[in-house]
């Protein structure tokens, strides 16, 4: 880590001098543009920004944006010749801005570039496509099953023997659902993602799908596989899950407060965000020191889960490629990497961050094993245009109204006229 660092700093160095000797490096301006949670954008603009700008003698107009309104101001900003050198995305979008041109690969930079072997190979897959790397991760968030063994306890199950399978999974649900007559006031299995109209419905779908052997999509063609055998056997599951959780007839009360329903004491297992973790520590020690995880994940014909790596680009028109290159770079050292994550709530992609990850907040060990079973969300094109096709479908078939079969039957014809328009 150290060689890397130093060869860094030289590149840094010369690259100021050759700014300051051509007398550029005063008008020199770099437009970044980022989704951070607000912490995080306070130590980024307030931290790392100034330091770039004194190394590199160049002004850095940093634009936060929000995961609602980036495409916007991106699209708009390129229309209007004003492109971001630098803009961050997510993880499912990268086919998307290939086809409207506008990303540069990075190749170029990483073929002499140590930083690159830091990296966990399955976070920089949501960032690559036929073998060109167009993107370097910020972060990587994996979805762990969060479980509190304060409830374990409570119900006579055993907090160091966690449910290993879907039928235990089932099991444990049940017995750590608590109702008061016809209202659910702790939930066994967190619903709260499962209700119709939440952005969640495939991202959820897809790590049970992978437990059962199944796939999301064609990773070539891009047209859907969730309908197959696999699929409906993976719905008629969940659907169990949730009359097991809400039976019907009932309704689920939220409780006080925001957040995370496995904090506030709402719920007791769920599937998320390592955020869980940063969430917890904020609202009371005593809650992060119950917070555990099902490691492996409780697969049914195999462990799994899926993580979404968000990641740094550049942006195809911009006319400061080698600058924004350097500043990517720059936020990217495991160091910057560390205060960045550990503000956001997730965890660096950096493997050489790991143990001073843990040391700062111990119950992150369960993101990073987690990790080991994850793999990247599939990347598709017209990603907000085909959820139209599954999402209404996926909530139907939960909420009983049409059978597994024909609900992905029905929302895989839909993508297909989607995908072939």
């Amino acid at each position: 880590m150290h060689s890397v660092k130093r060869r860094g700093l030289s590149l840094a160095g010369a690259l100021a001098l050759v700014l300051a000797l051509s007398g550029a490096a005063a008008a020199e301006t770099l437009h970044v543009q980022m989704i951070l949670f607000w912490d995080a954008y306070q130590y980024v603009l307030n931290e790392l920004v100034p330091k770039f700008e004194e190394q590199y003698g160049v002004e850095v107009h940093f634009e936060r944006v929000t995961w609602g309104n980036r495409e916007e101001k991106l699209i708009l900003n390129t229309i209007a010749g004003t492109p971001p050198d630098v803009f961050m995305n997510g993880a499912q979008h990268l086919i998307e801005l290939l086809d409207a041109g506008l990303l540069a690969p990075l190749d170029p930079y990483l073929a002499d570039w140590d930083g690159l072997f830091d990296y966990n190979p399955v976070t920089l897959e949501n960032s690559a496509h036929d073998g060109v790397q167009y993107g370097l991760p910020l972060y990587t968030d994996p979805r762990i099953f969060w479980y509190r063994a304060d409830f374990f306890q409570e119900v006579g199950l055993d907090p160091d023997r966690p449910p290993q399978d879907w039928d235990q999974l089932l099991e444990a649900a049940r017995k750590l659902t608590v109702t008061d007559g016809a209202v659910v006031t702790r939930m066994g299995y967190d619903l709260t993602r499962w209700t119709d109209g939440a952005s969640s419905a495939a991202q959820d779908f897809v790590v049970f799908l992978w437990q059962n052997g199944g796939e999301f999509i064609d990773p070539v063609t891009f047209m859907p596989r969730f309908h197959e055998r696999e699929g409906v056997e993976t719905m008629t599951f969940l659907r169990d899950l949730m009359t097991t959780v809400r039976p019907p007839g009932h309704t689920v009360d939220p409780g006080q407060g925001s957040g995370s329903p496995i904090v506030r004491g709402t719920a007791a297992m769920n599937l998320n965000i390592g955020g869980v973790v940063a969430e917890a520590y904020r609202a009371d020690e005593r809650v992060a020191a119950e917070l555990r995880a099902i490691v492996p994940p409780p697969g049914h014909k195999e462990p799994a889960s899926v993580t979404f790596t968000n990641w740094l680009a550049i942006h195809a028109d911009s006319d400061k490629k080698d600058l924004a290159w350097e500043f990517i770079k720059f936020i990217s050292e495991p160091q910057h990497l560390l205060e960045i994550n550990l503000y956001l709530g997730y965890i660096s992609p950096l493997r050489s961050t790991i143990i001073d990850f843990v040391r700062e907040q111990p119950e992150s060990r369960y993101i990073y094993e987690t990790l080991n079973y994850a793999r990247p969300y599939p990347v598709f094109p017209n990603t907000s245009v085909v959820a139209k096709a599954f999402d209404p479908h996926y909530f139907k078939i939960l909420a009983g109204e049409i059978a597994p079969d024909i609900g992905l039957a029905e929302a895989a014809r839909l993508w297909e006229v989607e995908m072939r328009q």
